[in-house]
């Protein structure tokens, strides 16, 4: 499976913290093939990754499963064409507008099950998935549901 995450910024976070630990474990037990980055945001981090980074720009030549964390960014990844698989990982945010607007352009997944429980109140869209800590099996089970 080819997989992409497109984050905000490759500063040190405990968004980037749990990407970076998930696709590295994700590759070392062979249960990805082929993983990326893609940021819009260049900054310093100390944790290392075993996959390529890539600025958002880039996303126009990749293809496979695309996940985001932020609407902004997946409103970005509408405008691609390749085949791109969407899913959304909500966590948190008050965009309700931007919510109803990704129910039908992307698979949602939430990190627990209060964030589904809102998801599911403002959108009318049960989400697919619980995702703790970026767990890459987790996302792919998910998605193939």
């Amino acid at each position: 499976m080819r997989i992409g995450f497109y984050i905000d910024s490759l500063a040190e976070s405990e968004e980037t913290k749990g990407v970076y630990t998930a696709v590295n474990n994700a590759l070392a037990d062979n249960s990805v093939s082929d993983a990326s980055i893609f940021y819009n945001k260049i900054g310093y981090n100390s944790q290392d990754v075993k996959c390529g980074v890539f600025n958002s720009t880039d996303i126009w030549s990749f293809s496979g499963t695309l996940v985001c964390f932020d609407l902004n960014n997946l409103n970005f990844v509408d405008n691609v064409v390749n085949k791109i698989n969407k899913v959304f990982i909500y966590s948190g945010g008050t965009n309700v507008i931007g919510l109803i607007q990704a129910k039908d352009k992307c698979i949602m997944l939430a990190h627990n099950e209060k964030d589904a429980s809102y998801i599911y109140r403002v959108t009318g869209k049960k989400v697919s998935g619980i995702v703790d800590n970026y767990n890459i099996e987790q996302i792919m089970r998910a998605i193939s549901q």
